[in-house]
C-alpha cells in the first residue's frame, strides 16, 4: 500500500507514475496520508486512490468518525495512525509530565497544554485497565472496533512490544460494553464535537 504524505492534491504526473508502478505489479494499492474531512472527501471521490491513512484514537476522533458513513459507501481502505497518540494513551504518563525538546518530538509536536489535556482526559478512561487489561490494549483496539478500519499502524522498539502489538492486541476485539462506555465518556468530555459552521466554511473554501 504505497501512500503519498498529505497529498490528495498531488499532480497528475505523480499519479500517472504511481499507476504505472501499480500496473507493473510493484504496487498493489495507492493512497495518501491526510488530516482533514475535506481531504477524506477528496480521496473518496478520486478513483485513482484505493484508500488513505488518518489519525484516530480515544481522544482524537475527528475527522474519521464524522466521515465513516461516506467511507463505508466508498469501500476504500483505511489505515489508522496515532492510535496511542505518541505513547500518551498507554497509561505510562501522568498530567504534568514534560518531554525534552532536544530529544523528544512530543515536546515539539504538542504544547504543554495539549499534553496535559490529553492526560487529564485519559484519567476518565482508566476503567479500560479492568475491562481490556491495559490502556495500551484498549487504545490500540479502539480503532479496530469500527468496520471501516482496515488496519492499525503500530510501531515496536523490541520483541516484547512486537509481541503485544501484533499478538495480544489482535487476540480479541474491544468489548461492546467497553466501546459503549468509551463513547459515553467521550460525549461527557466533549470529545469529537463537530462545529457545523466550521465544516460549512471548510467545504466552501475547498
Amino acid at each position: 500500500f504505497y501512500q503519498l504524505h498529505s497529498a490528495p492534491d498531488a499532480s497528475d504526473e505523480i499519479y500517472r507514475q504511481l499507476e504505472r508502478l501499480q500496473a507493473s505489479g510493484k504496487l498493489r494499492y495507492i493512497g495518501v496520508s491526510l488530516y482533514s474531512a475535506n481531504n477524506i472527501r477528496q480521496v473518496l471521490a478520486d478513483d485513482r486512490l484505493d484508500g488513505f491513512q488518518v489519525a484516530f484514537n480515544l481522544v482524537d476522533v475527528q475527522p474519521y468518525r464524522q466521515c465513516r458513513e461516506a467511507i463505508a459507501k466508498a469501500g476504500k481502505g483505511v489505515l489508522i495512525r496515532s492510535s496511542l497518540k505518541s505513547g500518551l494513551l498507554t497509561g505510562k504518563y501522568a498530567p504534568g509530565v514534560r518531554f525534552d525538546p532536544e530529544r523528544d518530538h512530543r515536546a515539539r509536536d504538542m504544547t504543554a497544554g495539549e499534553i496535559d489535556r490529553t492526560l487529564n482526559w485519559l484519567e476518565s478512561f482508566r476503567f479500560l485497565e479492568q475491562t481490556e487489561g491495559s490502556l495500551l490494549h484498549a487504545a490500540a483496539r479502539y480503532p479496530l472496533a469500527f468496520d471501516t478500519t482496515s488496519s492499525v499502524l503500530l510501531g515496536a522498539r523490541n520483541a516484547e512490544q512486537a509481541s503485544v502489538n501484533f499478538g495480544e492486541i489482535a487476540e480479541r476485539p474491544l468489548s461492546r460494553e467497553s466501546l459503549e462506555r468509551i463513547e459515553r465518556v467521550q460525549r461527557e468530555l466533549g470529545i469529537g464535537r463537530v462545529n457545523p459552521l466550521r465544516n460549512l466554511v471548510s467545504r466552501l473554501l475547498h
